[in-house]
């Protein structure tokens, strides 16, 4: 291993070491967690009401938890993209982060590379917990219908498509966070954006704005696609590696004021 990698590990070292005093990135693997939870105890409660024979395909199941994560994983993303950004505001970092004896690139993209890493993690979490709850449902009752339909392939696919579409989101709004100290700007702009992406879903361009691209991949997942490299998860790769870029600037720029 070379000096370069060496240095690259110990400053990723240093942003895990970050991240674990935030609680903010709890949230990352709360959110599955909690929500599994809930939508679990609903369906396993009508269930029971009904003697267990009432008719719930891995469909209706999974509905509740996408339409859910729809809304919420791209506010997560700007909520971890804004953490990160907000340790260095907090403790001026920014104007001396450049002045380590490490590589620049390596201290920029360490931080891009644990907010993609908790992002995957989260998903990778939710993803588990669906099947694993669902397969819960399926044993405890057996006539609820749940064996009728294969999942797997198709709400795989869903949660590639939601990972590539929320690594944009976090570019952007890591971008906005370098630049603006504020919680509004940076996570309240998703909130609104989100909203926005939704209600233009059926616009034939509205792959262009990121936000929507959550509820095609949701689309996408109840027409039984197998597709992850569409149209709009290739423009929000492209818009990724823009605002990536650009944040290195920022970064750069902001140090040395």
């Amino acid at each position: 291993m070379n000096s370069t990698m060496i240095k690259f590990v110990d400053i990723l070292n240093a942003e895990i070491a970050k991240t674990k005093r935030t609680w903010n990135f709890t949230l990352a693997l709360l959110l599955p967690a909690v929500i599994t939870l809930l939508i679990f105890g609903y369906f396993a409660r009508g269930l029971v009401k009904a003697g267990g024979s009432c008719i719930y395909s891995w469909v209706n199941y999974s509905r509740w938890f996408l339409q859910l994560y729809d809304f919420l994983y791209p506010l997560l993303a700007a909520i971890l993209a804004f953490s990160l950004s907000n340790i260095e505001h907090r403790n001026h970092g920014f104007k001396l982060i450049f002045t380590l004896p490490a590589d620049k690139f390596s201290i920029y993209f360490s931080k891009v590379l644990i907010l993609i890493f908790w992002m995957f993690c989260s998903l990778l979490l939710a993803y588990s917990l669906l099947m694993l709850s669902g397969n819960a449902l399926s044993w405890l009752f057996p006539n609820a219908d749940f064996q009728d339909f294969q999942i797997n392939h198709v709400i795989m696919v869903y949660f590639l498509r939601a990972f590539l579409t929320l690594i944009c989101i976090i570019a952007i709004h890591f971008f906005l966070s370098i630049y603006w100290d504020n919680f509004i700007i940076s996570v309240g702009s998703a909130c609104f954006l989100v909203i926005f992406g939704m209600i233009i879903d059926n616009w034939k361009y509205s792959y262009l704005i990121p936000y929507s691209n959550m509820v095609k991949a949701t689309n996408h997942f109840f027409m039984n696609g197998t597709e992850v490299f569409g149209r709009e998860i290739l423009w929000s790769i492209g818009v990724a590696m823009l605002f990536f870029t650009g944040g290195f600037f920022m970064m750069k720029r902001k140090s040395i004021k």
